[in-house]
């Protein structure tokens, strides 16, 4: 008697994929200078980085360079709204 073959699923190798990091760099050296600019290269980091984590890959360091820098970011946006407030 024939029984056919099913198919397994194969588990994709688990790499690192270097966007949520190179997004993470960017974002932190924006987040100093142009916040406005380091908030989009930052949350799109950081989904890429959970959607690694889902996925099986490791990237605990683009995720924790990408909260560290949304961090900074909101900071920097807050001191800049207090200083224009008392008019530095």
């Amino acid at each position: 008697m024939y029984r056919p073959v099913q198919p397994q699923f194969v588990k994709p190798p688990a790499g690192t994929n270097p966007a949520p990091m190179v997004l993470g760099i960017i974002g932190v050296i924006f987040a100093v200078l142009l916040p406005m600019i380091a908030y989009p290269c930052l949350i799109i980091g950081l989904v890429l980085a959970n959607n690694d984590i889902r996925n099986g890959q490791i990237s605990t360091a683009g995720r924790t360079v990408n909260i560290v820098g949304l961090c900074i970011a909101v900071c920097n946006s807050i001191l800049g709204a207090c200083m224009n407030l008392v008019r530095y």
